[in-house]
């Protein structure tokens, strides 16, 4: 995914953020906290993939923190139902892998 990808994610998070922020204000809270916490992900994911010929401890720890990263909205979202809903959490989450997908699909035609 390229820099391009990434900010039509972002104005599609926005989008759909400020949408439902006239629904239910949790709900766009858990999109927006939901994508920032995947986009931190897929850097992780990105960053460990550019380094895969130097296999060690610090890969098997990279693959633990990005499983943790995602792991995170959802427990403040369990924790905090006032101001986060868990299924805009797992929307927020979503955004980037859903997008890798549409795009893969597009390419292919």
């Amino acid at each position: 995914m390229n820099r391009r990808d990434l900010v039509l994610d972002f104005f599609v998070v926005v989008a759909l953020g400020f949408v439902f922020l006239f629904i239910d204000h949790r709900i766009s809270a858990g999109i927006v906290t939901g994508f920032v916490f995947a986009l931190i992900n897929y850097k992780l994911i990105e960053r460990r993939y550019q380094n895969l010929d130097k296999v060690s401890i610090s890969t098997y720890l990279g693959i633990f923190l990005s499983t943790f990263v995602l792991i995170i909205p959802l427990f403040i979202s369990v924790l905090f139902p006032a101001y986060l809903n868990w299924i805009g959490v797992l929307i927020g989450l979503l955004t980037i892998k859903a997008s890798i997908i549409v795009k893969a699909v597009l390419e292919k035609g």
